[in-house]
């Protein structure tokens, strides 16, 4: 009989301790461990987690989300768990909040490449390679470096997808509430959007894709999470998708002082002169050149392509160009000093470049921009 009740106790004290947490508190220590909230913790089994600690953690998260900080898990607080969110941690060995670590994971170059390796299901790939330019773009108006769309060897590669599972940082499931996650900063990135959300373009109903793709930037670029007012922060609400990315963010402050070291850039707005302009035919667009780089625009004078490098269309070129200009054929004729280029698209001609007056009898021996 006495060993009858010693087994009833033990029973009685084991399911007493298993259910010293609710549901929700376990659910919210099971969050709060896969965003690496609970230092040394790990290995603790939720159900056993102190009610102390899970207090504290909750704070932090709370403080983090723009929460009433009472370490009580609220309904405002459980809306946040349970609502979308970037999949990659608040806290852990690469990213930490408010304490990033930019110098040993800083690209050591200004010209990065990227490409999308796979397309979302429902979004054209015009339209998504469009927010995706704008989104890099944004970027590059605010640190010292340039990205480019490429069809090959990116330094970034970005794919839409219903889930990934690469290691502890970079995974998400089929059903789950990840927006997307990348790799760690390093010599290549890579970016995984969640295909199985409905990512919104124009209109306020649904994720911004835009905002989604500048936050994946920042850690491919090295940086870890922000507070809830931040373009890094890890949770998106539907009614804050919409905000205007504000160039006072803390987190691009850091981008800029991290590649400040960084070789300048050439900027279209802040340049006291041009070296060149010209219309392609039809005048459907302007080239833009100064110094080493050059300026796409539409008609309408709306920048389409932020600066690149001359010899990343041209091969050849590296400027600064002198004059340039495209026929009605499409053949484009690019002068520097004494010597001409002709090409098609991207494609020298055979035989140039060759000397201004062996082209033109009566040409000048030399162009230049004054």
């Amino acid at each position: 009989m006495l060993y009858f009740n010693v087994i009833i106790y033990i029973i009685i004290f084991i399911s007493g301790t298993a259910s010293s947490l609710t549901s929700d508190e376990i659910k919210a220590v099971q969050y709060l461990k896969k965003y690496g909230y609970f230092d040394g913790q790990s290995d603790t089994a939720p159900c056993n987690f102190d009610k102390v600690i899970l207090e504290n953690a909750l704070k932090v998260f709370q403080s983090i989300a723009g929460l009433s900080v009472t370490g009580a898990l609220d309904e405002a607080t459980l809306n946040i768990i349970n609502g979308h969110r970037c999949g990659m941690k608040d806290f852990g060995k690469y990213y930490n909040v408010h304490d990033v670590d930019m110098g040993s994971i800083t690209w050591s170059k200004k010209n990065v490449t990227f490409a999308v390796t796979k397309y979302p299901s429902y979004l054209r790939a015009d339209v998504t390679d469009d927010i995706l330019m704008k989104a890099f773009g944004f970027m590059s108006k605010h640190i010292n470096m340039i990205f480019t769309n490429v069809l090959y060897a990116p330094d970034i590669e970005i794919q839409f997808v219903k889930s990934i599972k690469r290691n502890n940082y970079t995974s998400f499931d089929e059903g789950s509430h990840v927006t997307a996650v990348s790799t760690v900063p390093g010599i290549l990135g890579k970016i995984y959007i969640n295909d199985e959300i409905e990512w919104s373009v124009k209109n306020k109903k649904g994720f911004s894709l835009f905002r989604t793709a500048v936050h994946q930037i920042g850690h491919i670029l090295g940086l870890g999470h922000g507070n809830f007012t931040s373009i890094m922060s890890p949770f998106v609400g539907i009614q804050h998708e919409f905000n205007e990315l504000k160039s006072s963010d803390d987190a691009l402050n850091i981008l800029q002082t991290a590649y400040e070291s960084l070789p300048k850039k050439s900027s279209l707005c802040s340049a006291k002169s041009i070296d060149t302009i010209f219309f392609t035919r039809s005048y459907q667009y302007l080239y833009v050149f100064i110094d080493k780089y050059f300026w796409k625009m539409d008609s309408n004078r709306d920048k389409i392509e932020f600066p690149k490098l001359i010899s990343e269309k041209w091969k050849e070129l590296i400027g600064p160009v002198d004059a340039g200009y495209q026929d009605e054929n499409g053949w484009t004729y690019i002068f520097m000093g004494t010597h001409m280029w002709k090409y098609f698209g991207n494609n020298l001609e055979d035989g140039y470049p060759m000397k201004i007056n062996e082209v033109f009898s009566n040409g000048p021996e030399e162009v230049f921009s004054d």
